[in-house]
């Protein structure tokens, strides 16, 4: 299997309307994710990996609105296999991605509210 390397994450969007949440309410919604694996033609010449996640929430009744968009980079610290490079990506950078935008998400909702919270992020797929 192919080995990587987490290198960073940078928020590329991320939109925030809380002005219907009240003091001491909670909210829910649906939320909706989607991610996508990049790699290079040339894998010896750029052993760069990308995952965007791309993540919006919409609270019930409208209550809060969250979008947000994410792009964590990643090198490729052994390359065994160049045929199953996306593959291998989509198991190991994937999930790291979703974490990392995750905790920002998290970061950033606190700021916002001045409240401690949660929203739990699905890290695997079928």
């Amino acid at each position: 299997m192919n080995q990587f390397e987490y290198i960073g994450t940078k928020v590329l969007k991320s939109e925030f309307d809380f002005t219907r949440v009240k003091k001491g309410i909670q909210f829910s919604g649906d939320a909706d994710i989607s991610a996508a694996v990049g790699a290079p033609k040339d894998l010896e010449k750029d052993r760069g990996i990308w995952c965007i996640v791309d993540f919006s929430l919409g609270g019930k009744d409208d209550i809060v609105q969250i979008k947000m968009k994410t792009s964590s980079e990643f090198s490729i610290k052994v390359l065994e296999d160049s045929t199953k490079i996306q593959e291998d990506a989509a198991k190991v950078c994937l999930r790291q991605a979703l974490n990392e935008m995750s905790a920002v998400l998290n970061e950033l909702v606190e700021l916002h509210i001045g409240k401690k919270i949660s929203i739990p992020i699905p890290t695997t797929f079928e």
